[in-house]
C-alpha cells in the first residue's frame, strides 16, 4: 500500500537497501550511467556527491572531458577535500531517470575514521555508501520515508535535481538544461 498520500497520479517508490547494519541510515539503490550503486539519503549534505573512487570506476576523473573544479568540500569536522563537477549521462532512482545532468564528486571518506569501544586505535571507515543524496535532491522532490515498509516514496516537484554549487570561481558553470520536467522522466 502506497503511503504517498499527496500524489494524485502515483509516486515513485524504492525499497531501502540492506546495507551492513545500516541502523538509521537510509540507503537506496540508484543507477549512475546505468551502473547500480548504493546511495545514502543525507539531508545534512547540502549537495549530492559521488565518491571519487566510484567516479573513477565509472570512467570519471578530474581530467575527464567536461569536468570542472568544484572547490573544497567538507562535512563533519574541520577537514576538507577537493571536489569536481562532472557531467553524467543519466541518474536513475526508482522509475525516475534524470538525463544529461552534472554531479559533484570528491574523496568522501578520505579522513573518516572511528574508534571502536575499548580501543584507542582509529580505524578507517569502510563499506560506506559511494554516494550521498543531499538537500539538493530533497528540495526537488517530496519524499516520505516509511521505515515500517522499508520503502521511500517520492515525487518530483520541480527545479534542478542536482545543484553542484562550487566556489566563486566555479559558480558561472551553467546548470544543465533539463527541459520542461527538469530532466525527470519516467521509464
Amino acid at each position: 500500500m502506497s503511503l504517498a498520500y499527496w500524489a494524485t497520479q502515483g509516486a515513485g517508490e524504492i525499497e531501502m537497501a540492506t546495507f551492513l547494519n545500516a541502523g538509521a541510515w537510509i540507503v537506496l539503490t540508484v543507477q549512475i550511467n546505468g551502473q547500480p550503486m548504493q546511495a545514502e539519503l543525507d539531508s545534512g549534505s547540502y549537495a549530492s556527491v559521488l565518491d571519487k573512487s566510484t567516479a573513477e570506476r565509472l570512467g570519471i576523473t578530474p581530467d575527464s572531458p567536461g569536468v570542472v573544479p568544484g572547490g573544497k568540500a567538507g562535512g563533519l569536522g574541520s577537514k576538507s577535500v577537493d571536489s569536481w563537477i562532472a557531467p553524467l549521462r543519466s541518474f536513475t532512482i526508482g522509475d525516475e531517470t534524470i538525463r544529461d545532468t552534472t554531479i559533484r564528486f570528491a574523496d568522501l571518506w578520505k579522513d573518516a575514521t572511528y574508534t571502536s569501544t575499548g580501543s584507542h586505535l582509529h580505524r578507517k571507515l569502510g563499506d560506506a555508501p559511494p554516494m550521498l543524496l543531499g538537500a539538493d535532491f530533497l528540495r526537488a522532490h517530496r519524499v516520505l520515508v516509511a521505515h515500517s515498509q522499508r520503502k521511500v516514496y517520492f515525487t518530483y516537484e520541480g527545479g534542478p535535481v542536482f545543484q553542484p554549487k562550487g566556489t566563486p570561481e566555479t559558480r558561472p558553470v551553467p546548470a544543465p538544461d533539463r527541459g520542461s520536467k527538469a530532466g525527470a522522466e519516467a521509464n
